[in-house]
């Protein structure tokens, strides 16, 4: 072979190899398959199976997470599927994965978001929606007050929704305490604000029922 032709089919090698790399779509080179466990974590936030699912974490950041229906789509999976996917993102606090943008291949409403492609590595038109975090049971703060008349008074039922229930905890002791300091109104309602958190304490029924929020995120309890 002379020197010409071997030049020639170097230069012909790296152009196919060049045009293969920027064919290859950013959700792939930026993403990779998500382990089993990720895969029926993401799957859950869609109220699937990681068994219908295709699941993959972006490489960029691995926080965020590609979701989308099977294909094929396997025959013994729910047969009532829409065309949509989603963007479901790590909840740090909680170990959660959530719904964080979801898109419908038929849907009109959806608008591309600027650097999504560059900051987590998928490439996804998608419609923003707020996330849903689930409420879960937490231990009570037992007899938050000893020597005093309220002794022996637990703050119980406590309820944390994206937060851990450590911190649920710290807010339904830290708020708490903070109301006792403060004056009843005439409707029997309290509204105040505690680091952050906005506190609404209903006084009317037989035990204070008290909701904080934040961000989204949720805790309740009773005393």
């Amino acid at each position: 072979m002379s020197m010409n032709v071997a030049r020639a089919v170097l230069r012909l090698t790296v152009t196919l190899l060049v045009a293969t790399v920027l064919a290859t779509p950013t959700s792939v080179v930026a993403s990779r398959p998500a382990t089993v466990t990720e895969a029926a974590s993401v799957s859950s936030a869609y109220a699937a199976t990681a068994e219908c699912s295709t699941v993959r974490i972006s490489t960029v950041n691995s926080a965020f997470a590609r979701w989308d229906y099977r294909e094929p789509y396997p025959p013994r999976c729910p047969q009532d599927r829409g065309n949509g996917f989603g963007l479901a993102v790590l909840d740090r606090d909680t170990g959660e994965w959530l719904d964080l943008y979801q898109a419908s291949d038929n849907s009109v409403l959806c608008s591309s978001i600027d650097g999504i492609s560059a900051a987590i590595g998928v490439d996804l038109k998608v419609c923003r929606k707020p996330p849903v975090y689930k409420q879960k049971p937490c231990p009570a703060v037992r007899n938050p007050y000893p020597g005093t008349r309220y002794e022996d008074v637990s703050l119980s039922r406590i309820t944390a929704a994206g937060v851990k229930c450590s911190t649920a905890r710290t807010v339904a002791r830290g708020a708490h305490r903070k109301a006792l300091g403060l004056a009843v109104p005439e409707d029997g309602v309290r509204r105040f604000s505690w680091n952050g958190w906005s506190v609404t304490a209903d006084l009317r029924p037989s035990s204070d029922r008290y909701t904080a929020t934040r961000n989204g995120r949720t805790v309740r309890w009773r005393f």
